[in-house]
C-alpha cells in the first residue's frame, strides 16, 4: 500500500506542477489576450475615422448641389407664381382694358382633314385666266368698262 501511496503522490506533485504551468501559461495568454484587444480597440477607432472622413468627402460635393439645385427650385416656383398671377389677372381684379380678357379672344376652327397636296392649283389643272373681251370698245363707250391705259 505504500507503493501506492507513493505513486500517488508523484502523481499529486506532477499535476501540481502541471497546474502551476498552466496557470502560467493561462496569464501569459490572457496578457496577451488583453493587448491584442486594445490594438483591436485602437484600429477599430482608427477606422471609423478613415471611414468618417471619407464619407464626408463623399458626400459633400453631392450636399453642394443638393442645395444649389434646393435653391434652383425655389427660384423657379417663386417664377412660376409670379407668372401665373400674371396670367390670371383680367380686366375686373388689375387696370386691364375689358378687350384683353380671355372671353374676347377668338379661336379659329380649320374642320378640314389634312392631306399631303400642296396649295393652289393641283398638276393637271387646265387654269381659267381673265380674257380680254372682245367688245371692249363698245363696253368702254357704254361707261361699262374703263380705259386703265
Amino acid at each position: 500500500m505504500m507503493y501506492y501511496k507513493c505513486g500517488m503522490s508523484k502523481q499529486i506533485k506532477d499535476l501540481i506542477l502541471e497546474i502551476k504551468q498552466l496557470k502560467t501559461e493561462n496569464k501569459a495568454l490572457a496578457t496577451e489576450n488583453h493587448k491584442i484587444k486594445q490594438k483591436l480597440q485602437v484600429l477599430e477607432n482608427s477606422i471609423d475615422q478613415k471611414i468618417a472622413t471619407a464619407i464626408q468627402k463623399a458626400t459633400q460635393p453631392l450636399i453642394k448641389q443638393i442645395n444649389q439645385l434646393e435653391n434652383e427650385n425655389t427660384h423657379k416656383n417663386t417664377e412660376i407664381l409670379r407668372l401665373k398671377t400674371q396670367i390670371n389677372k383680367t380686366s375686373q381684379n388689375s387696370s386691364k382694358p375689358p378687350s384683353t380678357n380671355n372671353q374676347y379672344k377668338k379661336t379659329i376652327h380649320n374642320n378640314r382633314e389634312k392631306t399631303n397636296k400642296k396649295p393652289g392649283a393641283q398638276k393637271g389643272h387646265k387654269g381659267n385666266t381673265l380674257t380680254i373681251p372682245k367688245n371692249l370698245d363698245q363696253l368702254i363707250k357704254e361707261g361699262k368698262a374703263k380705259n386703265t391705259q
